[in-house]
């Protein structure tokens, strides 16, 4: 199934190999491009416009979609393989763009290129709320950010360090300084630092370059691995996700949504349920299929036994929307009363739950 067209797919979860023996092999695949470069697909989603997306559907009544899928072990996992979903069979031809950045996202919606992504659920919200028109129609549950530091850091220690993360706004970015509040680090005294792309903050890592980071899986263990392979001491300290639970009794950090514009929400509902039945297999099938293990390894630069550790350690599960709301309404509602700037001024409204 996860026979991706992803190869030129840049950083938002881009990444290098993790053990002494793979790491040079893989290197090169691993990283990638920075978010600078142009990522090189069959569709473009990097030219900005004011319109919605809106899928097309040929004679025959079968519908093509374009489909963002950022080079992240999570992403590829749930929608990577699409294109060949047994699923969408005699509904819709898929064909999947990579996406190294999270501006592509927004973009690509607007410009009509984008029909469904797989994005964090906070960046879905800011588009509806901005009048780009799209739904939430799932959510991937994943212990996927983690905090990296020195072994035995905790957030007292974190007070008045410098930390990495990847992109300003993004769901890693809200999330720890919200986390970090609530544990008593002063936020405004942290000296926050933004990378331009994933691969520059694993290369730093390697390099011994950063002691603490915010990172998402798969990034987060090949920088950890990268850095123990050059003698630096750089591991994870905190799973965001139980910082999360502990913070706001919320059961689940409902980070990755898979989204699908409006257009293709309210006039082909049989496309979206296909789209979220394969979804839901792909995942399924993610930490129990070795050609799924084998396929990811590939198209991230990992290592197979890195993989299935990353795969175990994720404990991925597919929600509908209707499965998730509540977790996803406390989310929201969490990061709106702590910077209401960050959604958009204003919480979604129901329309832009769909499923």
């Amino acid at each position: 199934m996860l026979v991706l067209a992803l190869a030129a797919c840049g950083d938002d979860d881009s990444t290098a190999s993790g053990s002494d023996s793979a790491s040079d092999a893989a290197s090169s695949r691993a990283t990638g491009p920075s978010a600078s470069e142009p990522a090189s697909s069959s569709a473009s989603a990097s030219e900005p416009a004011a319109s919605s997306a809106s899928a097309s559907e040929p004679a025959g009544g079968i519908v093509e979609l374009t489909v963002g899928v950022p080079f992240g072990i999570v992403q590829i996992a749930t929608l990577g393989g699409v294109a060949e979903a047994p699923e969408l069979d005699g509904l819709a031809a898929a064909t999947t763009v990579p996406i190294t950045n999270p501006d592509q996202l927004r973009t690509g919606f607007a410009a009509g290129e984008l029909d469904v992504a797989v994005m964090p659920a906070n960046v879905a919200a800011i588009l509806f709320n901005r009048e780009i028109d799209v739904r939430m129609i799932g959510i991937v549950d994943a212990q996927l950010l983690q905090v990296l530091g020195p072994a035995g850091t905790t957030w007292e220690d974190l007070d008045g360090v410098t930390v990495h993360l990847p992109f300003p706004g993004d769901i890693a970015d809200v999330t720890f300084r919200q986390l970090a509040a609530d544990n008593g680090v002063d936020v405004d005294g942290l000296d926050l630092r933004y990378g331009t792309s994933l691969p520059d903050l694993v290369a730093a890592a390697a390099a011994g370059e950063v002691t603490n980071a915010v990172l998402p899986e798969h990034v987060a263990s090949a920088a950890a691995a990268q850095a123990a392979a050059a003698g630096h001491d750089l591991v994870p300290i905190i799973d965001l996700q139980e910082a999360w639970a502990t913070s706001t009794g919320g059961n689940r950090l409902p980070q990755v949504a898979v989204v699908a514009t409006g257009s293709l929400v309210d006039d082909a509902p049989e496309v979206v349920a296909a789209i979220q039945a394969a979804a839901a297999a792909s995942i399924a099938r993610a930490s129990g299929d070795p050609a799924v293990v084998t396929a990811l390894s590939e198209q991230t630069g990992l290592p197979e036994p890195m993989v299935t550790d990353v795969l175990g350690s994720l404990d991925l599960a597919y929600r509908s929307v209707a499965e998730a709301r509540a977790d996803v309404d406390l989310m929201l509602a969490s990061l709106f009363e702590d910077s209401p700037e960050g959604l958009a001024g204003q919480l979604p409204a129901d329309a832009f739950f769909a499923g």
